[in-house]
């Protein structure tokens, strides 16, 4: 008799771990719901709107759903003859299907854009060019990307942009770019 009740105790006291552990996981999954579920943008006719969400997916490495958002922004902002986000936004489109197109002509067209005075005089724009940039280089130039990412990251801690500065970082670091054998072979 006590056996059975010290193993209904024990039952009990694990699935109440279970259930309370179950509960923290889905109630931290309804506080991030805020950051990780889709909006509704896709809807909006509000250029901002639409921004704010290609760049969320843009974040979260999901250039797919990102690019058409990113194009429908852009043509809001142009049809308002808002330059500086029409290119903000035509950026983003670019980068988000970059997998489409050729990388070299898509980090030329970055590197002429970063030349520009609208970017150069504008840390925001300029930092999210070397952002796209960066992502670009990876893929044809390694040291490119790394004068780029480490661009992003002192124009990221001026605007204080510490989630770029952190995954600049992470861009930087010795695991990210190859090492290059020495000469002497050590």
């Amino acid at each position: 008799m006590v056996l059975v009740a010290l193993l209904l105790v024990g039952l009990f006291a694990f699935l109440n771990r279970r259930v309370i552990g179950i509960h923290s996981i889905l109630s931290a999954g309804k506080r991030l719901g805020r950051d990780t579920e889709p909006r509704q943008a896709e809807t909006s006719t509000n250029p901002q709107e639409l921004l704010a969400e290609a760049n969320r997916l843009f974040w979260l490495n999901n250039g797919p759903k990102a690019a058409p958002l990113y194009a429908k922004a852009e043509n809001l902002f142009a049809n308002s003859g808002d330059a500086r986000n029409a290119l903000y936004a035509k950026v983003g489109r670019l980068r988000s299907n970059a997998e489409t197109m050729s990388f070299v002509e898509l980090s030329q067209f970055l590197n002429e854009q970063i030349q520009r005075p609208l970017v150069r005089d504008d840390p925001s724009l300029h930092l999210w060019c070397l952002i796209a940039k960066g992502y670009t280089d990876i893929e044809i130039d390694y040291r490119a990307s790394k004068r780029d990412w480490l661009e992003v990251q002192d124009i990221a801690k001026s605007l204080g942009e510490d989630q770029w500065v952190t995954r600049a970082s992470g861009r930087t670091g010795p695991h990210w770019f190859p090492r290059r054998k020495s000469r002497t072979g050590s």
